[in-house]
């Protein structure tokens, strides 16, 4: 968390800087009240025996800067909104690694056949859902005619999990020992792993993703005045097709944790006793660096859909800390117990790329309605599963060549003021 929390920290200040050096943004010109409002006339006493047009000469039929449909228009944007609502995402599975086995046919010579019972990819993972909110203020209107905003955004608290259990029998060794037939990829001589009766993997995964970005956002084509049956004019905003671009910092924290547990009891010539093994594996990944995207999307009054991506090259600051303790007391043909501790830090390039399908709907001028279905793909991480190795003399390594892919469904209500 501290890393994390430096990380954040470090991505404000520097898009600080970045916002305090800009030189070609300005402020909107300000509609002065006498130009957004219509004047009295000589010729008219009210609307009623007139019709209005803008800048003309009735001030009952005042037309204001902005759309009268939906607020917006193309000399309204927002100068704050805040979005909250609901992530669901779906993850990949992890590579597979085998990590049970049983032998079948098993005689008193102690020869048999080994048939694979479980490995990592029996983990299935439902959805996830997660909290999501956005904060943006307007800066200012640059030389290209586009609007610049600059925005938070936080998605996370996605956490999936699952585990899967396997059974094995009792069967009869060489020197009359009973004991489990299911056996891991260690040397038979492990105790605890192997000759077990109970094999059990459990995963989890969380995920939280923190950005701040600097949104460039053209603005419309000028609002259209529409005569109405009813003899006044009402300004409205016309629809289009508009390309919006983005820069900033992103952090994307994804932690696992897995755990192999087995568990069983060796009768040697009536006298019994109870094994087991634990194999925990914690992993981080916390990714850091810039990000582009940009949007294609169709305006129209209160609608609007298109599409959205977003891309960047990121440093995964990775670690592993995994620990392996086995008890097998009465096990006669447990010559190796193991009592290993081991930890790993690697800091990696990933790669993390995101595309999706977004619409809105404003429901009234200030409240809008999201919707959104986005697909990410992240390379280069530490995967917890993927740490597994069967060594009894492990080396202090990390693997950092897992990829999650993932989809989901996005819902939101914005606020704007």
């Amino acid at each position: 968390m501290k890393k994390t929390t430096w990380i954040i920290w470090a991505s404000l200040s520097v898009v600080g800087l970045l916002l305090g050096s800009r030189a070609v943004a300005q402020q909107p010109t300000a509609i002065q009240p006498e130009a957004a409002l219509l004047q009295q006339s000589e010729e008219c006493a009210s609307c009623e025996s007139s019709i209005c047009l803008d800048g003309g000469t009735c001030d009952a039929c005042a037309l204001g800067p902005c759309c009268e449909v939906c607020g917006g228009g193309c000399c309204c944007p927002d100068d704050w909104y805040f979005k909250q609502g609901v992530r669901i995402l779906s993850r990949s599975k992890p590579r597979g690694v085998l990590t049970t086995k049983e032998i079948v046919g098993v005689t008193q010579q102690g020869d048999g056949i080994y048939v694979p019972r479980m490995s990592t990819r029996d983990i299935g993972f439902d959805t996830a859902a997660g909290y999501t909110a956005t904060i943006g203020h307007y800066l200012g209107r640059d030389t290209d005619n586009r609007d610049q905003f600059v925005e938070f955004t936080y998605w996370g608290m996605n956490a999936w999990s699952d585990s899967q259990t396997v059974h094995g029998t009792r069967i009869d060794y060489v020197g009359d020992v009973t004991a489990g037939n299911l056996f891991s990829p260690f040397e038979e001589s492990v105790g605890g792993f192997n000759r077990a009766e109970e094999h059990d993997i459990w995963y989890k995964s969380q995920m939280n993703n923190y950005e701040v970005n600097v949104r460039l956002r053209p603005r419309g084509r000028e609002d259209r005045l529409v005569l109405h049956p009813n003899g006044r004019w009402r300004r409205e905003c016309q629809p289009g097709d508009y390309t919006s671009y983005l820069i900033g910092l992103r952090v994307l924290s994804i932690d696992e944790r897995f755990c192999f547990r087995s568990s069983g009891m060796v009768d040697d010539n009536g006298a019994q006793s109870n094994v087991s093994g634990d194999y925990d594996i914690d992993t981080h990944n916390d990714l850091f660096g810039f990000q582009i995207g940009g949007d294609y999307i169709h305006r129209q009054c209160k609608w609007q859909w298109g599409f959205r991506g977003k891309t960047g090259l990121f440093v995964n600051f990775a670690d592993q800390n995994s620990r392996i303790l086995t008890s097998a007391p009465g096990d006669p043909f447990a010559t190796t117990q193991l009592n290993i501790t081991n930890y790993a830090r690697r800091d990696v390039v990933s790669l993390l790329a995101e595309i999706g399908f977004v619409g809105r709907y404003k429901i009234r001028p200030n409240l809008v309605l999201n919707a959104g279905y986005d697909l990410m793909w992240v390379t280069g991480l530490a995967l917890a599963p993927e740490q597994l190795t069967f060594d009894t003399t492990p080396a202090n390594d990390i693997n950092k060549n897992g990829h999650v892919y993932m989809h989901g469904l996005t819902l939101e209500l914005e606020w704007t003021w």
